[in-house]
C-alpha cells in the first residue's frame, strides 16, 4: 500500500467525519437523511458506506472519547470498511474532523490506522487479496510531516510484526527469526548480530539451552545496537523480547486447544524488533540494545523435565517445577546478557508470558510491573501516547516465597499456586541487578480472535507503538 499525506487522489473513496452542525459539504443533506432515517447514528461512532455521484463515500461518526486509542479504532474501522467495498483509493479528509485532537496527533493516528485497518494476512490463501492500493491524507496545516512519517513508520512496522507473528511454526524457526531481524535491519543505521548455539553455550546461556534442548531447531539470539545519544554512550537501555517460536509446553504439556495459537509465543520479539527499527529509522536519540533469545520448547527424549535443577548466565540455579513457564528462563539469561556484554543502565522486557494476565486484564491491557520513578512515569505517559492501555501490578514482596526452592536458588513457577503473571515477574526481577526495569506482559493483547476495525484476526502487533513512544520518552527525559 502507498500511503501519501495531502497527494493527488482523483477518483477515490473519501472518509468524512460527521457529529459536528452541520455535517461538511457537499453530501450534507444526503448525510441528514440518513440520520433522520436511523440509519446512521454519527454520536455512537459509526462508519456507514454511502454511494454517491462522485463514487463511494464513508461517513464517520464521533468516538466516545477523543484520545489516541478510540481515534484509531474509528479511522481503522473507515478503513476497513472501504477495503470491504473494493474502494481500491482512498481518501480520508481530516480537514473534516470537527473534534480537539491537534492536527499532528490526528495524522499520526490516521497513518498507523490506514495500514492497520488495511491489513489482512494472506501467506497462505490461494488467493491473493490486495485490499486498497493507495491511501491519502488530507489535513490542512504546517508542520505534520514528522507526525505523518512516524505513523507511517509505526504502522508499516506493525504490519511487519503481525505478518511474522501469524507466520506457522514451520515457517518461522528461530533460525528463520534471525534472518528476518537481518532483513528487517537491512540498510538501517543500527547493527545485528546473530549468536548460534555454539555462541550462547560459550556464553553460558544455560536456561535458554535448556528449554531450547528438546527440539529439533537449533536456537539463536539476536543482538541489536542503536546508538542514537551519542553523547551519552553508556546511558544504554537494553530491550528484551521473548521469542518463542513454538510453545508446546514442553513435558508440561498444553492442551490441544492451548497448542493451536503458540506459534504466536514470540511476539515479544517481534514487536521489540519492530519498534526498535521505527526508533532508529525516525532517529530518536536514545541508545538502546534489543536482546532476542528465539527457541522451541518442544517434546524430546533429551528435554528438560520437572524436577530438574538447571543454571543460569547469571550463576543462579532454577528448580523447574514447569517446563511451560520457559518464557521466563529465556528472558533470565537475556536480562543478564543485557547487562553483562551490553552494559545496560535501565531494562525493558516484553513477553507473552502468562495466561494470568489474560485472565486478570483480558484481550486489550497490557500487564506492566515497574517499580523505578522514572519507568513509571515513562510508560503510562507511552501507554497514553500510543493508545496501548497498560495496568500496574502489585509486586509485593510477600510473594516472593511463592519462588522459594527446597535445593535449588528459585522454583520457576509456585506450580498453580498464588498469582502467575505477579510471580513470573518477581522470577524475572531476580536477574535484573536491582537496575530500573519494567516487565510487560503482553499475552492479552498481542493476539485476537475477531476482526473489528484495526484488529483482524490473528497478531495484533500490539506492543510496538507502546515501545516506540517508551523510547520517545526515554530520549526526552
Amino acid at each position: 500500500m502507498e500511503l501519501l499525506l495531502n497527494g493527488k487522489a482523483a477518483g477515490a473513496a473519501q472518509v468524512v467525519f460527521c457529529w459536528g452542525e452541520p455535517c461538511p459539504p457537499p453530501y450534507g443533506e444526503q448525510m441528514e437523511r440518513l440520520i433522520s432515517a436511523g440509519r446512521f447514528r454519527p454520536q455512537e461512532g459509526q462508519v456507514k458506506a454511502l454511494e454517491t455521484e462522485d463514487g463511494l463515500l464513508i461517513l464517520a461518526g464521533k468516538p466516545e472519547k477523543e484520545d489516541a486509542r478510540l481515534v484509531k479504532q474509528l479511522l481503522g474501522r473507515a478503513v476497513r470498511l472501504a477495503r470491504e467495498e473494493r474502494a481500491g483509493t482512498l481518501e480520508i479528509d481530516l480537514d473534516s474532523w470537527p473534534g480537539e485532537m491537534a492536527g499532528a496527533e490526528l495524522v499520526r493516528a490516521a497513518a498507523i490506522a490506514a495500514w492497520e485497518g488495511n491489513y489482512v494476512f494472506d501467506r497462505y490463501r490461494s488467493k491473493d487479496d490486495p485490499g486498497l492500493e493507495r491511501v491519502s491524507i488530507k489535513r490542512s496545516g504546517e508542520g505534520l510531516e514528522r507526525a505523518f512519517q512516524e505513523g507511517d513508520r509505526l504502522g508499516r512496522n506493525v504490519a511487519e510484526a503481525r505478518d511474522t507473528i501469524n507466520r506457522t511454526s514451520r515457517d518461522m524457526t528461530p533460525e528463520t527469526m534471525a534472518g528476518w531481524v537481518l532483513e528487517l535491519a537491512q540498510d538501517g543505521p543500527y547493527e545485528v548480530e546473530i549468536l548460534d548455539e555454539e555462541a550462547l553455550r560459550a556464553a553460558g546461556a544455560v536456561a535458554m539451552l535448556s528449554v531450547s534442548a528438546g527440539a529439533h531447531n537449533p536456537p539463536r539470539m539476536a543482538v541489536l545496537r542503536y546508538r542514537g545519544n551519542p553523547e551519552h554512550p553508556d546511558d544504554v537501555t537494553g530491550v528484551l523480547g521473548k521469542g518463542l517460536t513454538y510453545d508446546s509446553g514442553g513435558l508440561s504439556l498444553k492442551t490441544k486447544k492451548g497448542m493451536i495459537t503458540m506459534h504466536h509465543d514470540m511476539s515479544g520479539a517481534a514487536v521489540t524488533a519492530a519498534a526498535f527499527d521505527a526508533a532508529a529509522r525516525m532517529g530518536l536519540p536514545v541508545n538502546l540494545t534489543a536482546v532476542l533469545p528465539m527457541c522451541e520448547n518442544m517434546l524430546a527424549p533429551q528435554g528438560y523435565r520437572p524436577g530438574d535443577v538447571i543454571g543460569t548466565m547469571d550463576g543462579k540455579t532454577v528448580l523447574v517445577t514447569s517446563t511451560d513457564a520457559e518464557g521466563r528462563l529465556v528472558l533470565a539469561d537475556a536480562l543478564t546478557w543485557a547487562i553483562r556484554k551490553e552494559g545496560a543502565k535501565r531494562l525493558v522486557d516484553i513477553a507473552t508470558l502468562t495466561g494470568g494476565a489474560v485472565a486478570a486484564f483480558g484481550p486489550l491491557i497490557h500487564a506492566v510491573a515497574v517499580e523505578d520513578t522514572e519507568l513509571i512515569r515513562a510508560v503510562q505517559e507511552a501507554s497514553d501516547t500510543s493508545g496501548e492501555p497498560v495496568w500496574r501490578m502489585p509486586m509485593l514482596a510477600d510473594y516472593k516465597s511463592y519462588l522459594k526452592a527446597e535445593h535449588a536458588d528459585l522454583a520457576n513457577s509456585s506450580g498453580g499456586a498464588g498469582p502467575s503473571m505477579i510471580n513470573g515477574a518477581m522470577f524475572l526481577r531476580e536477574f535484573t541487578q536491582s537496575l530500573p526495569w519494567l516487565h510487560i506482559d503482553c499475552a492479552g493483547p498481542s493476539w485476537t480472535e475477531k476482526t473489528d476495525g484495526c484488529r483482524f484476526w490473528g497478531a495484533t502487533g500490539a506492543g510496538t507503538a507502546l515501545l516506540f513512544e517508551l523510547f520517545r520518552q526515554l530520549a526526552e527525559k
